[in-house]
């Protein structure tokens, strides 16, 4: 009968922890503003008309001139959640500094 030779441990290495690392951030949906407006069915002045009154999230930029910018899914659906249940505008601007706290304190 075959057995398999017992596996040794492998050495986690740095780089390859840094790879397990941005995997699991690829995992994570994030949408760009014309994708973004099209699954809210809003346009860009609308846009940034609500992320200026604080009743929208801030982009976060991914480059270093922060020129592109992203949406994550599962944040703005939070707050279409909340909008869908009908809370007031200071509530959905409670809920969006929430958010953008959580974002400032998670560490990569």
């Amino acid at each position: 009968m075959y057995t398999e030779p017992a596996k040794t441990p492998t050495r986690r290495t740095a780089s390859t922890q840094m790879v397990d690392q941005l995997r699991a951030a690829a995992e994570r949906i994030n949408l760009r503003r014309p994708a973004l407006q099209a699954y809210l069915g809003i346009g860009k002045t609308q846009l940034y008309k609500q992320i200026k009154d604080g009743i929208f999230l801030q982009g976060i930029a991914i480059t270093a001139s922060g020129y592109i910018k992203v949406w994550p899914v599962d944040e703005v659906e939070r707050v279409m959640r909340a909008r869908a249940a009908g809370w007031t505008v200071d509530q959905q601007k409670r809920l969006v500094e929430e958010i953008h706290a959580a974002r400032k304190s998670a560490t990569v």
